[in-house]
Order: structure tokens, then sequence, then C-alpha cells
């Protein structure tokens, strides 16, 4: 990648030498002859990788510019070579103070100069180099410690198949599902998406995910876990402009009921042994929608060979090259021809057909699948 750099100069002759010698070394070039001018080049224009800096200028010298560009945050970290004609220990420790990483004194050789240049450019690639790993590091343990703030292994629950999976679409995401079996053996699921991607969303999953713990382990309902998630979180998500959607279930082993409420989560299907798959719409905004919940307890039943999925927008809005989503026929024609099959192979064929239909197209959102399927 070609480098930048700002030479800035008022002597004419020397500011041509020095530019002309500087592109043929490859550089790209940007030329000022006073401070101002050189303040709305770095400002305005792409911003260099170093700059040559003379001390005596109109307007302003060398000093004042390089404490200027020392105390933005845009632009401190800009190496800043001095090359002038005062030479004193003064002038120097001056130059070194105001955020000069060398000096120069004029008359000098053109070979030093770009010595010294290629020098402090590769210290400033290494320094990139390195925050990059660092970053690149810190990042992969943030993303191994949120899947394990999800079930690493599912419960074990009498007459029914469990299958979970969260593939963020970044290192770290918004998505993720939770799996608590009672000391009673109902089994509480959940499912919830934070709306945006990365860093924030997965810093906000972590915190929603620690009151859905509170809620799967307490007495509660499923509208009475979301409704307090909702009441404890309003004003958090309305100050960060998010919404989370959320999907939060109770089975009931003796009944095989299953008591769940949904706010503004999709896509849920339910497919009854031998028929065909419906969606189940949600009947309510995500929370951070309004300062109470909507959503109203539904119940439905889990009878051998019946299924329940519960995916995010991810898979439905999965794109192929040419723009198409998967969508939500592709999602009900596969679950129908899938439905009589464990729902370990279920999910995993589901995650394959979405992968195959993307054929190797980037995809931006997170893909949560959650499965529970009555066995006998």
């Amino acid at each position: 990648m070609t480098k930048t750099i700002l030479v800035v100069e008022d002597e004419l002759t020397l500011q041509e030498l020095v530019s002309y010698q500087l592109k043929k070394e490859g550089y790209h070039v940007l030329m000022a002859g006073n401070g101002p001018d050189a303040l709305d080049l770095v400002k305005n224009e792409e911003q260099p990788d170093l700059i040559l800096l003379d001390v005596m200028l109109p307007n302003m010298d060398g000093f004042q510019i390089a404490g200027s560009l020392r105390d933005n945050q845009a632009t401190a970290r800009i190496p800043i070579i001095f090359l002038t004609a005062r030479s004193t220990i003064k002038d120097k420790l001056t130059g070194f103070d105001s955020g000069a990483v060398d000096y120069m004194t004029k008359p000098f050789k053109i070979s030093e100069l770009k010595a010294r240049i290629k020098a402090h450019l590769n210290l400033v690639d290494t320094a990139q180099e390195q925050g990059r790993a660092k970053l690149d590091h810190e990042m992969a343990q943030a993303a191994d410690i949120q899947q394990r703030l999800m079930p690493q292994v599912l419960p074990s629950i009498p007459g029914l198949e469990l299958f979970a999976r969260c593939q963020p679409a970044q290192q770290v995401g918004g998505d993720f599902f939770d799996v608590t079996a009672r000391p009673d053996k109902e089994l509480v699921f959940s499912q919830a998406d934070v709306s945006g991607k990365g860093l924030p969303a997965a810093l906000l999953m972590s915190s929603v995910l620690t009151a859905l713990w509170a809620g799967a382990n307490s007495r509660s309902t499923p509208g009475e876990i979301l409704q307090k998630l909702n009441r404890d979180f309003y004003q958090r998500l309305t100050d960060m402009g998010k919404l989370v959607t959320a999907f939060t279930g109770i089975y009931h082993t003796e009944t095989r009921q299953i008591t769940y409420t949904n706010a503004g989560h999709s896509a849920i299907v339910y497919c009854p042994a031998g028929k065909h798959p419906v969606l189940l719409e949600a009947d309510g905004p995500p929370l951070g929608t309004l300062p109470e919940l909507l959503s109203k307890q539904q119940q439905l039943t889990l009878n051998p060979g019946d299924l329940l999925l519960i995916a995010s927008d991810g898979l439905t809005e999965a794109e192929a090259g040419d723009g198409a989503m998967f969508g939500y026929d592709r999602l009900l024609h596969s679950v129908k021809q899938l439905a009589d099959r464990p729902a370990e192979k279920i999910g995993q064929t589901l995650y394959q057909q979405v992968t195959d239909f993307a054929t190797g197209y980037t995809q931006f959102d997170d893909q949560t699948l959650l499965i529970l399927k009555g066995v006998a």
C-alpha cells in the first residue's frame, strides 16, 4: 500500500527536490508552504502516514504545528520528522517536546532522509500489526467467552430431543440462546437477538442473558420473564437506540405442553407430526419498543413427532450472491422435508442448506437455531 508523506516547507526549491526524491521511492507526496495550509491538508485530505516539517515557516512555526497535531486525537500518532536549519540543543529538545519522532538539520543527505523515513514508517507498521494482533486475540477471547455463556451441553429431558447452535456473523454478535432445566424437570428455553452487530451488541447480549438466567431459575412464567426484562431494560435500550427480539418458552414434561411468549422474534415454526409446518407469528413488538410488554402467553402441545423450531432472522435473511434471501418459504419447505428426522440431524441439515444457498457469500447477520422435537 502506497504511503503518503506531507512535506511542509516554504522554500520552493527544497520542497520540489524532496518531493521529487520521495516520489521516485514510490511515496505519494502532499505539499504545503505554511502551517494553516498544512493543518487544512491533514484535516481535509487523506491523512498522511508521515510529516516532514520545517521549523521556520510563515504564520505558524513548526513547533506550533506539531503541538497542534499532537493535541488532536485524530492526528496525534502521525510521526513527524523536523527538517530544519535550526540546530541548537534547545531547538532539538523543543522539537521532541512538541511531538516529533526525529530531528534532522539542514543541509542533509537525501539518502539519510530516505533511510530515516523508511525506518519510522516500518516502526508504525510494526506497532499497527502488533495492535491488530492484540485486538484479534482479544476479540477471539471475547468470542470464546460469549459462546461459553450459552449452554455447552443441552439437558436431557424425558420425551424431548434438543438441538441448539449460535453462529455469529462476526467474531462476537448479538444472538444468543439459553436452555435451563428446572428442578421440577420443566425446561425453560429462550432465544433473543439484540439489534446491531459486533462488540456493542455482544456486550448488551451478556446483560440480557444474565437477566434471562435469573428468570429461568425462578418460578416465573414466560410472560413474566419477558415483562420484567422489558421493564428493567426499556430505558437503557431506548437510550442506546437498541431493540431485543425475544422468545421464551417452558416445556412441561408431564403434560407435554409448551407455554411461550414471543416479543417480536422470528421465525418460529411449529410442525405437528405428519402435517404441514406453520409459522407462529409474534403478537407483540420487540423489547425496548414500549414500556410494557404487549405479547401474550400462548400454548401448544409437543407430542411425539411434533416439532418446534425457533430461528433468528439471520437464517431466513441469509443472502445469496444475487441478493436473494433464503426466506420463509424455503425454511418451511425444508422443515417439511426434514421433520421426521432427529432434532440434531434437522438442525445440522438446515445450517448446511443455508450455507449452500449463500454459496460462499459473506453473511452480515448472526444465525441461531433452537429445535425441540417430541419423542416417545
